[in-house]
C-alpha cells in the first residue's frame, strides 16, 4: 500500500501504544513491533521527540538511548545495570541521601554524577554568600530537596587527599591550542584554496539540476562522491521542495534510499535522489512504497 499521511500518523500511534504498554525501549525493539525499518522507525522516533509526545534518554543501551513516555521516567532507573561502575556507585549514592553538595564530594562521584543526565538533576542552593551546586536525586521534588537542604542534611563525602597537579600539565594543555591556532594562521591561502575548490561530481549533479529546471535553494553538504541540498521544482500541484541526495554509486541500495528518505522526513520534506547508477530489487520495492515521499533519478 503506498505510503500516505494515515500510514505514517498510524505508526506513530502504534508507537505510543508500544511504549505505554512496554515502558522505555530500544528502537530497534520499536521497530520490530510496529512491523517497520528501524531507519523509518527512528525518523518516527525523532518526530515524536520533536513533537513532546516522547522523551529520549542521556544514557545508552550499546549505542541506542532508550525512547519513553514523559510520565515513565522512573522507569529509567531498571536499566542502570548497564551503567558503569562508577556511575552505579554515584547512583546509589544519590538515591540513598537525595541531595549531595558537589564541592563535598570526592572527583569520581564528581565526575560520574556529571554523566548521569537521567538521574542526577543539578540544583544551585542559594546561600548568604553564593550559590552552591547540589545534585538532587531525580525521584524527588525540588520541594522536598529544599526541605533536605534546610535541615542541613545534604551528604558530605569526605574528600579523599587531592594531589596538585603539577604546574607544568596545565602549561602543556594552554600550549597546544596556542600553536594548533598558530598552525592554522600561517598558512590560510592553503585553507581558503582547498575550500574554494568544488568537486567534479557535485559540478555535473549541479548542471543536471539546471538543465532540469530544478532550483538550487540551499547547499548542505558537498562530498567527493556525495552532495546534499535543499531544491524546489515545479509539479502538477506547483513548486515542491525537497531534500536532495545525490551519490555517485553504480548500485543503490535499499539502505541508500531509506537513509535519504530518512533525512527528508526529519526536515518535513520530500526527497529526491539522484544517481547514475539503477535501484537494486530490494530498493525499487521501498521506492514502490514510499513514491509519495521520494523520487528517483538516473543521472544520464
Amino acid at each position: 500500500m503506498p505510503a500516505d499521511m494515515y500510514t505514517v500518523n498510524r505508526t506513530k500511534e502504534l508507537i505510543l501504544a508500544f511504549l505505554k504498554a512496554r515502558g522505555p525501549s530500544l528502537p530497534v525493539h520499536i521497530a520490530r513491533d510496529v512491523k517497520t525499518q528501524p531507519l523509518f522507525a527512528a525518523a518516527f522516533l525523532s518526530e515524536l521527540y520533536n513533537e513532546g509526545k516522547i522523551k529520549m534518554s542521556a544514557m545508552k543501551i550499546g549505542s541506542s538511548s532508550l525512547y519513553y513516555l514523559p510520565d515513565q521516567a522512573a522507569q529509567l532507573e531498571n536499566f542502570a545495570q548497564y551503567l558503569n561502575s562508577r556511575e552505579k556507585e554515584a547512583l546509589l549514592l544519590l538515591k540513598q541521601h537525595g541531595l549531595l553538595e558537589d564541592d563535598s564530594l570526592v572527583p569520581v562521584v564528581r565526575v560520574a554524577l556529571r554523566s548521569l543526565k537521567d538521574f542526577a538533576i543539578p540544583w544551585h542552593m542559594q546561600t548568604e554568600n553564593a550559590s552552591k551546586l547540589m545534585w538532587r536525586y531525580f525521584q524527588l521534588s525540588e520541594q522536598d530537596a529544599k526541605s533536605l537542604s534546610d535541615k542541613g542534611k545534604p551528604k558530605k563525602e569526605i574528600s579523599e587527599r587531592r594531589e596538585e597537579k603539577p604546574r607544568a600539565l596545565k602549561v602543556k594543555s594552554d600550549v597546544k591550542p596556542l600553536e594548533l591556532s598558530l598552525a592554522l594562521s600561517a598558512a590560510p591561502a592553503q585553507i581558503v584554496k582547498k575550500t574554494a575548490q568544488e568537486f567534479p561530481f557535485v559540478s555535473i549533479i549541479k548542471s543536471h539540476l539546471s538543465k532540469r529546471d530544478i532550483h538550487l535553494i540551499e547547499s548542505i553538504m558537498e562530498k567527493k562522491k556525495e552532495f546534499h541540498a535543499k531544491v524546489k521544482l515545479d509539479t502538477p500541484l506547483g513548486p515542491q521542495e525537497y531534500l536532495l541526495t545525490a551519490k555517485e554509486k553504480k548500485r543503490l541500495s535499499e539502505e541508500d534510499l531509506a537513509s535519504a528518505l530518512k533525512a527528508a522526513h526529519a526536515k518535513k520534506m520530500p526527497a529526491l535522489l539522484i544517481a547514475p547508477g539503477a535501484l537494486d530489487k530490494k530498493a525499487l520495492s521501498l521506492l514502490n512504497e514510499w513514491k509519495n515521499f521520494v523520487k528517483f533519478e538516473k543521472l544520464e
